[in-house]
């Protein structure tokens, strides 16, 4: 077996600068044959998320859809009340002098659900203050407030006088009597300061008129 001598082409020196007599120059740089296909290697680790990327341009507007059949029709709600009749009216052309809580028109109105407009025009003949009127539906409700100025004799010895308007709407099981009441609040001692005339009540069925 021989021995395996590097030499350096670049050198000078003869014994180191090429082969000598006995000796085959080898070239390092020739490519052998392929040798087989190495064995399949293991699966290697799953790599790390990525980051998210950047959100699409967001599309075009869809058509509108197809209108949906109709619904089912509803059933019929059931029949509402009756009217009550018709206009009931009353009036006390008279008046009265207000003591306390005083009742100046009353009326029978039938079961059923009603609008009620009163009026009473106010006179007062206390010479020295205002006098604080209510009026009211009794027992319906509904309040009306007025002023009525004290009377002074020496202007053209008119009275002064104011009009209480009260308007609201009740609902009766039963015929019901209703009056149309007014009280000078402050009068409580009963002196009789304000006079209330010219009274007029209407009640009116929501349910509708009666044509007789």
């Amino acid at each position: 077996m021989g021995s395996l001598r590097v030499i350096d082409p670049a050198s000078h020196d003869p014994f180191k600068g090429k082969c000598i007599g006995t000796e085959t120059a080898i070239s390092w740089n020739q490519t052998g044959p392929a040798g087989p296909a190495g064995a399949v290697g293991p699966k290697g680790d799953a790599g790390a998320t990525g980051a998210q990327g950047v959100p699409g341009v967001q599309g075009p507007k869809g058509e509108p859809g197809v209108q949906g059949p109709a619904g089912a029709q509803g059933a019929t709600g059931p029949q509402g009340p009756a009217g009550g009749g018709n206009v009931i009216t009353a009036a006390n052309g008279h008046g009265a002098r207000l003591n306390d809580m005083t009742q100046l028109v009353s009326i029978t109105v039938p079961k059923g659900h009603w609008l009620l407009f009163g009026t009473a025009t106010l006179t007062s003949f206390n010479t020295t203050a205002t006098q604080q009127i209510y009026c009211t539906f009794e027992p319906a409700g509904g309040t009306g407030r007025v002023n009525v100025p004290a009377w002074n004799g020496q202007v053209f010895g008119a009275l002064p006088a104011e009009e209480s308007v009260v308007q609201t709407t009740a609902t009766f099981a039963t015929d019901t009597v209703v009056h149309f009441s007014c009280i000078d609040v402050d009068d409580l001692s009963a002196n009789g300061n304000v006079d209330a005339g010219e009274v007029s009540v209407t009640a009116t069925p929501l349910g509708g008129i009666t044509q007789q």
